[in-house]
């Protein structure tokens, strides 16, 4: 899992904290983008995209986001 940053949001009149992540695991044909993926830690992700980038069913290449409400 690789961090791709993160920004701050205003999500119904609450600051917010986004998270991007990378994350690449074995392939499977039942991963959906209304799924979450919750890591060892305890956090969870929202997946935004999952996608085959080498076409031969390897691995797949997820782009999830946490938030987290800011003080």
């Amino acid at each position: 899992m690789t961090s791709l940053g993160g920004r701050e949001a205003l999500l119904e009149k609450v600051q917010t904290g986004v998270s991007v992540f990378r994350i690449v695991l074995r392939w499977r044909a039942d991963l959906r983008t209304d799924w979450q993926v919750r890591l060892a830690d305890g956090r969870k992700l929202n997946i935004r995209s999952a996608e085959d980038e080498s076409g031969h069913r390897e691995s797949l290449v997820i782009i999830a986001d946490s938030q987290a409400t800011l003080p």
